[in-house]
């Protein structure tokens, strides 16, 4: 079987980067696979957090995830560069910025919580962005995240990290006490990993 060849799209600009983000990513209540994803990773994480905390869902998307996190009984937050789906969650009656994750619109050492699903791969900063998810985390804080690192096929710019990468990141980022774990979704592989600030 031939292997897929693998596309690298090259911008000229941040702002062309965007535009090719825009529009391209899921509408996360529009398909129950998607919605079924988000229940099951925020109950896999709920068990580390305390009822009531302050969690930031960082690519909030249409604000899917911060539902469910309400009917668990924690106060979400959300950030997502795009003006649409911040639109939603806010109809949702959802606290949502509209912002680079890079560059969050929150004080430090706010949440309890910092979140973070299947974006991580579209970021154009990285290390950037865990070092802000750092910034506005309490001491004591969990950064729980989840990113794809093999099999992913999307028409949406994609840098798929390895497990031993992210690892790296997180210390870089200032994060200690690690945990991960790779789970196969059948379609793709996604690993699964936490840090304490």
């Amino acid at each position: 079987m031939k292997k897929p060849k693998i596309v690298v799209k090259k911008f000229k600009t941040y702002k062309a980067y965007k535009a090719g983000q825009m529009g391209s990513c899921i509408w996360t209540r529009k398909y129950p696979v998607y919605m079924q994803r988000c229940r099951d990773a925020v109950k896999k994480f709920k068990k580390n957090w305390i009822r009531g905390c302050k969690v930031l869902d960082a690519g909030c998307g249409d604000g899917f995830a911060m539902d469910v996190m309400r009917k668990y009984g924690y106060i979400p937050f959300g950030a997502d560069f795009q003006p649409a789906k911040v639109r939603v969650a806010e109809e949702a009656g959802h606290v949502t910025k509209c912002c680079d994750l890079h560059n969050l619109p929150y004080g430090f050492d706010f949440f309890d919580v910092v979140y973070h699903r299947h974006t991580f791969e579209h970021l154009i900063k990285p290390l950037e962005t865990l070092k802000e998810f750092y910034r506005v985390l309490k001491p004591g804080g969990r950064l729980d995240l989840i990113v794809p690192i093999e099999g992913i096929r999307s028409k949406h710019v994609h840098a798929i990290p390895g497990r031993k990468y992210m690892h790296e990141m997180f210390l870089s980022a200032g994060f200690i006490n690690l945990w991960a774990e790779v789970v196969d979704c059948k379609a793709y592989k996604e690993v699964w990993i936490s840090g304490i600030k």
